[in-house]
């Protein structure tokens, strides 16, 4: 799981597919394949990242908003 997110993995992913793998041969299509199978692995690590932080609750500033005691600034609007 520690793999998704590897800071490179997205170029690296790229790079195996378009040149180790000979993609380049295949012209355009494979090139637009290649960027497409990039994003898709960009997208898993941040939907990792994403479920990751869901599971630690809310960031602090979220959890501040919605305490019973906050300040309400409503009546700073000025009217």
């Amino acid at each position: 799981m520690a793999s998704y997110l590897w800071p490179l993995r997205l170029a690296a992913m790229f790079l195996y597919i378009y040149v180790v793998r000979g993609g380049f041969l295949d012209g355009p299509p494979a090139l637009l394949f290649c960027l497409r199978h990039a994003v898709y692995e960009y997208m898993a690590a941040e939907k990792i990242i994403e479920q990751r932080r869901r599971r630690r609750g809310p960031p602090v500033a979220s959890a501040l908003l919605h305490a019973p005691n906050a300040p309400s600034f409503a009546s700073c609007a000025g009217g």
